[in-house]
């Protein structure tokens, strides 16, 4: 799902695995879905529209070395050693 600079929520939708390659990069991941799955998708999301074979803009670049904190974790050690 896409938020658009408009406020409306977009579907991105693939007419084939090429295009899927050609808008996003290789490696994506992906799955079929008929009328129905499309009907189901939108009343669980209420996405405004399908943006069919949309670019997708690439991903941030990494943080750089001096840019980088390491996230503080929710996750506890059952044995109490500290954080996970």
């Amino acid at each position: 799902m896409r938020t658009l600079s408009d406020g409306r929520l977009a579907l991105p939708a693939y007419t084939s695995l090429p295009e899927l390659i050609r808008c996003c990069g290789p490696r994506q991941a992906w799955m079929g879905v008929d009328s129905a799955g499309l009907r189901e998708i939108h009343r669980t999301t209420g996405y405004d529209l399908v943006l069919l074979d949309g670019k997708q803009p690439p991903p941030p670049p990494p943080p750089s070395e001096d840019e980088y904190t390491q996230p503080r974790s929710w996750l506890r050690d059952p044995l109490g050693r500290g954080t996970a």
